[in-house]
């Protein structure tokens, strides 16, 4: 995402229905079916939802598939990665860096402490100084490291949300394919059922003709009315003629042959129609069960990319203010003004504070759970995740004591 919006950390809000929207998009990702095989099992599984029972082979899944298949192989790699490594590591950085800014007032209280000290005359200017120098020195270092730490979740942040951005793209282009696709398999049956009426209309016709030169090839004696016929046999002849109940027998039942023969090309034809439109009809099911599949996570993509964004802020934000802070440490304590040092002092606590307080949010939004959710039901099928509803959800309450380790 190039375009970055600006984030306001006094007055950033991020909800738990939000942060559901993107965990529910990465769960959505990483059991997504990225192989030919787990393909194959979601496929036989929607269809058989839809009253189908039909057997899918890997073969017919790569032919149709292997596109659908190469994407959903990257979403799932690339959210499998934000679930196992890079969200874990935001709420383990937004806890430690809420809990830091939350007692900086006491870790900072030594620059209080030595300004007051210089002020009674228990330090002179001098050792004042350089117990402060010493005391800021420390306070950088810490300072310099939790952003640092910061600095690397931002990176990861930025690198998930262009790769969502991407993936976002690829899954539109594929799935404008498949919808083309499946618009011509339609397209298909109904062509193919068309024949099959002409050939049915066709079938009924020679059926006639072929009955009535049965009827006729059977009947003796017969009398043909030719008017302006030639019959080879007679020559041209204009009038009611007798003729031989054999030579009648012999012409009709030629042509009752060959129709029957021409009646079973017809059949011929239907039945290979008929295994098409089977063949058509299994593809536009089984493109169907691919399109839903294809539907369901780019509506939770498409839910969850406002929400990385707002992500993306804070994190591209809390990087920002949290550099800043070791070049402040250094002009205002360490190089600044032994007189000005409970201002200095109440400048870097707010500026710590603000970071506890936004960090503190995003943290306390990131703990939630599936409280209602049959886990095992939902590892014999996957997908059934991107049709839970928020509303059953129990968001898991905030620890009172959090751990503070970088």
């Amino acid at each position: 995402m190039t375009d970055v919006q600006t984030l306001d950390l006094n007055n950033f809000v991020l909800e738990k229905a939000d942060q559901f929207k993107v965990q529910t998009y990465v769960e959505a990702g990483v059991n997504i079916p990225s192989t030919s095989t787990a393909m194959k099992v979601y496929i036989e599984n929607n269809l058989r939802g839809g009253g189908l029972e039909t057997e899918v082979t890997e073969e017919e899944v790569q032919t149709n598939f292997d596109q659908l298949l190469t994407v959903y192989g990257t979403v799932n790699s690339h959210c499998r990665d934000f679930k196992t490594r890079i969200y874990p590591k935001t709420v383990q950085m937004a806890d430690n860096l809420a809990h830091y800014g939350s007692i900086a007032h006491i870790n900072y209280q030594g620059i209080l402490e030595t300004a007051y000290a210089w002020l009674d005359g228990t330090y002179s200017a001098d050792e004042a100084t350089a117990v402060l120098q010493d005391l800021a020195a420390n306070l950088e270092t810490t300072a310099k490291n939790y952003a640092g730490h910061v600095s690397q979740v931002k990176q990861d942040i930025v690198q998930f949300c262009s790769d969502t951005k991407a993936d976002q793209e690829s899954l539109n282009t594929v799935n404008t394919t498949y919808t083309n696709n499946f618009n011509l398999a339609g397209d298909n049956l109904k062509q193919i059922q068309a024949d099959i009426d002409v050939l049915n209309v066709s079938i009924a016709s020679l059926q006639s003709q072929y009955e009535q030169a049965c009827i006729v090839a059977g009947t003796s004696p017969t009398y043909l009315l030719l008017t302006g016929t030639v019959l080879p046999i007679l020559g041209p002849i204009g009038l009611l003629a007798p003729v031989a109940t054999a030579i009648v027998a012999g012409i009709f039942g030629k042509q009752a042959t060959d129709l029957l023969t021409k009646i079973d090309g017809e059949k011929q034809k239907i039945a290979q129609e008929t295994e098409e439109l089977q063949k058509a009809l299994a593809l536009k099911n089984l493109l169907d069960a691919g399109d839903n599949s294809l539907v369901n996570i780019l509506d939770k993509l498409n839910a969850a990319i406002p929400v990385l964004e707002t992500i993306q802020a804070l994190w591209t934000e809390l990087a920002s203010k949290a550099a800043e802070i070791p070049s402040v440490i250094e002009q205002n304590i360490i190089n600044g003004d032994l007189a000005q040092s409970d201002t200095a002092y109440m400048g870097l606590i707010d500026r710590w504070k603000i970071l506890a307080n936004a960090a503190g949010k995003y943290r306390d939004t990131a703990y939630i759970r599936m409280a209602d959710v049959d886990l095992e039901k939902l590892k014999e099928n996957p997908e059934a995740y991107l049709d839970i509803d928020p509303s059953i959800i129990q968001w898991e309450d905030v620890p009172e004591k959090v751990p503070a380790s970088v």
